[in-house]
């Protein structure tokens, strides 16, 4: 993949890249450790306001370690579609060794919805395979969140899919 820069940013095969264009009119800088959700919450601030749901990978290296951050949906006011082979591809494609997931809700109810547990079910689920591990899972809406690891839930449903991949013998 060639990346080329038209008018000061970025471009992925001639399409501006939004992460990357957020990432410089944000001025974040990299690397960035992650120690606590409110770290995360810090990475994609600038998704604070957002009008629409947007969906963010915090990619991270074996030390806990933003690598890379990338946009992969932007949705609706309630929803944004995220598709768990596109993330595991683009795990592998960044050599993450652990993912966090961030969403923002622009209704400003931190609240996990269904859908938003089912994905981070199947993302865990998927991701485990590849050997890439979520760390956490993110929601924020002004100056609110919520993470599922902090409320232990992102724990139980990592157990759950360990299980359920040792069940079939996908996981050793």
């Amino acid at each position: 993949m060639n990346k080329k820069k038209v008018e000061g940013l970025p471009t992925l095969q001639g399409v501006a890249s939004v992460p990357f264009r957020i990432m410089e009119v944000q001025g974040i800088e990299f690397p960035v450790r992650i120690n606590h959700p409110s770290d995360v919450v810090e990475a994609v601030k600038d998704f604070r306001s957002a009008d629409r749901e947007c969906f963010i990978l915090l990619y991270l290296n074996s030390k806990n370690v933003i690598i890379d951050r990338e946009v992969v949906s932007v949705g609706t006011v309630d929803a944004a579609a995220v598709y768990p082979r596109e993330v595991l591809r683009s795990a592998i494609f960044k050599n993450a060794g652990s993912l966090i997931l961030a969403h923002n809700h622009p209704s400003g109810d931190c609240t996990p919805s269904e859908a938003d547990k089912q994905i981070t079910r199947d993302l865990i689920a998927g991701l485990l395979l590849a050997q890439v591990r979520v760390l956490d899972h993110v929601i924020f809406s002004g100056n609110e969140s919520y993470s599922f690891s902090d409320k232990g839930i992102l724990l139980e449903m990592t157990q759950r899919a360990e299980a359920g991949l040792h069940n079939f013998g996908l996981l050793v």
